[in-house]
């Protein structure tokens, strides 16, 4: 928002709370998107950047991996067949995140990922997460508290994770394996994918089937080089697989 439009910092009366200027707007929004959309069956929740281009913010957060590291992270909620967003958090800093509902009762991650997802409680919906977001724990969380299903890759949440067995998943490309249990009256379905010889992917997730699908058939174009590339209007089909 332009300097103009919305004025020196210095004019806002922060009360205590240093997002003053922007925190109305973003409450606003959030209260207002369930309002105006529905969103379809499965929700998606991930890290956003608002990049920093100078003057003075009360917390930057710098995540190395993003196209832009250094800037506002945001929490978010998206309707994943869309796209379209539905909720947004700030990422306040180490001060101020503690203070946050759920926080007392759940670790961080899980506590986030309850509030973004809250307007959307006891309707059915699945929500899918990265890394960040794949837990155990987040997957039991979120189904009893709010009867939501969950899917998401597990990279560094092992505890109560089947790690070291999913990684004996068959050596073929594409092979599974698949675990499951009960937690706190909770189905727990624990996934390994075989990528690669060295890479398996794992999932944990409270919903789902491992039913054998079809094959997928992808549009691909021969390049100048002779090589595939996605995509293209005199495309080729291109079974995979």
């Amino acid at each position: 928002v332009s300097r103009y439009r919305l004025g020196s910092w210095d004019e806002f009366e922060f009360n205590g709370d240093p997002w003053t200027p922007v925190r109305g707007a973003i409450d606003s929004l959030n209260a207002l998107w369930p309002q105006i959309f529905s969103p379809g069956w499965l929700l998606g929740v991930d890290e956003s950047m608002s990049p920093w281009r100078g003057g003075r913010l009360p917390h930057l957060s710098f995540v190395p991996r993003k196209p832009e590291p250094l800037g506002v992270e945001l929490k978010m909620c998206c309707n994943a067949t869309t796209g379209v967003m539905l909720f947004g958090e700030i990422c306040e800093g180490k001060e101020r995140m503690p203070l946050k509902k759920y926080e007392e009762k759940y670790a961080h991650t899980v506590a986030t990922t309850l509030r973004l997802t809250e307007p959307y409680a006891n309707t059915g919906r699945a929500v899918y997460g990265d890394s960040w977001f794949a837990s155990v724990r987040n997957t039991v969380a979120l189904k009893k508290e709010f009867g939501l299903y969950f899917v998401g890759d597990v990279k560094t949440a092992h505890q109560m994770f089947p790690r070291k067995a999913l990684a004996r998943t068959p050596a073929d490309k594409g092979a599974w394996l698949k675990y499951t249990a009960k937690h706190k009256g909770v189905d727990i379905f624990a996934l390994g994918h075989r990528k690669g010889k060295s890479r398996v992917g794992m999932l944990v997730a409270s919903c789902g089937t491992t039913t054998e699908g079809e094959r997928l058939a992808y549009a691909y174009t021969e390049d100048s080089t002779g090589g595939l590339r996605l995509g293209g209007d005199r495309a080729n089909m291109y079974t995979v697989g």
